[in-house]
């Protein structure tokens, strides 16, 4: 038997040829899908670990700025030559208790010789014995080069025992002539910082470490115990990285452990460190090689079923070929025997009739089952072909902890305009003289609460309000006249009523008028006027929650009124 001329191999394989075809550019298709999905899952991971480095920049900052406020402190009441001062020493004891974080303080003279005892905290054992000499320390050496450069510096940090260890955080301080004295220099447990790299850590393969700007280890997760105090200037972060850009994210083989990651690395804007903080690639792609074994397992079933039936047809093609051409060459050949001929072309054709009707009915069966098999596979996989990435929740960081004081006042914050707080018709006046009452010895001055019209608002958050802005009022007198304090308000359009609280107190100068309401910003030191830099924040997120506007109308001296807008009640 012989193929029809003029039909070769193409032929004779032409719906295996189709059906490979097919697969090319599916799997074309697929594969490029298959790499979109992939740059997306690492520009995921990109933007993770970027966001965790600005999170953890934040929460060291604010630790060194708590810290940094008490060498402040220091500098200011501390005069090496005078020291040690049994009472000042005693204070300095109990401020400690507050910092949790700090090991212990001491004071060195100018010439690097440590002056009287090592201050603990009240109640913590102490450490081992400190030289009496720290002129060789390196933030000893650079305060006494530069006394006025470098409001705080870092230094090395000194090892006490295996993983255990602290950060020296020092200030110089300057005699009257402005001249250098000494310094005062704690300890900043490096555990605390090892501590704030767990919160935000994703895992130990990626690694996360607090570098001084220098390399230097200032604390890692895992492996704090064997990088604190390293150097590695040869790392690619500070190598290639940083001298190109100060914060950003680079794919590299760490030197510290050997894993290739996804590492963000961020500059700190007020401190000579630098965060970093690495995910590995297999974390990353973890949830894009589970999608493409999966896809790839499809792809594969399907590939087989089309190749199942391209040669089944092809097989059917091929029988239908060689018995056309065998009743082809059956005629030729027995051309002169009619009857003969007619009886084996009818036995002929009965017999492909059969196949056929046997061949066609018998492969709708396995057609419909890769037919169905097909329908399921897209029903299952429509629409997930985007990734599929699973979100790393890992911002659940809490902040160095507060006075009690604070911490009310951001938890008041914080429930302003909860759900469950629902406002309400509310008595002016009543809410006005109850906060004012509540001020105890504040309210030294004289206070006039004029006629108060009902407005629309939640009556605690009211009273809250009321309690801020009078308690401003009364606090921040001037020392040159008794305070006197006037709450009125007046109908404005549209169902809405202006208050006013207005005192003759310091007043405030207008380039400050929009900063005082932001929250924890304060324009005079804590010795000057308590408070936490929260209040009048929070009286403008009571008013905003209501619909209103707070503003203010002050200058230097001559007092300040604060305007509030609130609903009028019906």
């Amino acid at each position: 038997m012989v193929a029809p001329q003029g039909r070769g191999l193409v032929w004779r394989y032409k719906g295996r040829i189709v059906a490979l075809v097919l697969a090319v550019v599916l799997g074309a298709n697929w594969a490029w899908q298959t790499t979109e999905r992939r740059a997306q899952a690492l520009a995921e991971g990109d933007r993770l670990v970027g966001s965790l480095t600005r999170s953890l920049e934040y929460h060291v900052t604010s630790s060194l700025r708590s810290v940094s406020s008490l060498l402040d402190e220091a500098v200011n009441r501390i005069d090496p030559a005078q020291w040690p001062q049994p009472h000042l020493e005693s204070w300095f004891h109990a401020r400690l208790a507050g910092y949790p974080e700090v090991r212990a303080m001491l004071v060195v003279d100018a010439e690097g010789n440590r002056k009287g005892e090592v201050i603990l905290p009240n109640g913590r054992p102490p450490l081992e014995p400190s030289p009496e000499n720290m002129a060789g320390r390196d933030f000893f050496q650079k305060l006494k080069a530069d006394p006025h450069g470098t409001a705080m510096v870092i230094g090395t940090p000194i090892l006490r025992g295996p993983g255990e260890g602290c950060v020296p955080l020092a200030r110089a301080v300057l005699d009257a002539e402005g001249g250098f004295a000494g310094i005062v220099v704690v300890g900043l447990d490096s555990a605390s910082l090892r501590a704030k790299l767990e919160t935000v850590a994703i895992e130990d393969a990626g690694g996360t470490a607090l570098f001084r700007s220098d390399a230097t280890f200032l604390a890692r997760t895992p492996g704090h115990e064997r990088w604190l105090g390293k150097v590695m200037p040869d790392s690619p972060v500070f190598r290639e990285l940083i001298p190109q850009a100060s914060s950003g994210v680079g794919h590299f083989i760490g030197r510290a452990d050997g894993n290739d990651k996804i590492v963000a690395y961020r500059t700190f804007a007020d401190y000579p460190l630098v965060a970093v903080i690495g995910v590995t690639e297999n974390t990353v792609l973890h949830d894009w090689r589970e999608q493409l074994f999966k896809e790839g397992i499809a792809n594969a079933v399907v590939l087989v079923a089309l190749l199942v039936l391209a040669t089944l047809y092809d097989w059917r093609a091929e029988v239908s070929r060689r018995l056309m051409a065998e009743l082809e060459q059956s005629h030729r050949e027995l051309a002169h025997q009619v009857e003969e001929r007619t009886a084996y072309l009818a036995a002929s054709n009965a017999e492909l009739a059969q196949f056929t009707f046997i061949a066609s009915h018998d492969l709708q069966e396995p057609l419909r089952s890769v037919s169905s098999f097909l329908q399921l596979l897209e029903r299952r996989y429509k629409g997930q072909l985007g990734p599929d990435a699973d979100e790393y929740i890992a911002f659940a960081v809490n902040g160095a902890k507060r006075m009690s004081t604070l911490l009310n006042d951001v938890l008041a914050y914080s429930q302003i305009g909860s759900p469950n707080l629902l406002p309400g018709r509310c008595d002016t006046n009543a809410l006005a003289r109850e906060a004012l009452a509540s001020l105890g010895d504040l309210a030294g001055g004289e206070v006039r609460i004029g006629e108060l019209p009902a407005v629309v608002a939640v009556p605690s958050q009211l009273y809250c309000l009321f309690q801020n802005l009078l308690g401003n009022a009364l606090k921040y007198r001037s020392q040159e006249r008794p305070a006197v304090v006037a709450v009125g308000a007046s109908v404005v359009e549209d169902g809405w009523v202006r208050l006013a609280v207005t005192d003759n107190g310091v007043g405030i100068d207008p380039q400050y008028h929009e900063r005082i309401f932001k929250i924890f910003q304060r324009l005079h030191r804590r010795e000057d006027f308590a408070g936490t830099g929260v209040g009048l924040a929070l009286c403008k997120k009571i008013v905003e929650s209501a619909g209103g506007r707070l503003w203010v109308e002050s200058r230097p001296g001559e007092g300040s009124t604060f305007y509030f807008t609130l609903p009028a009640a019906d």
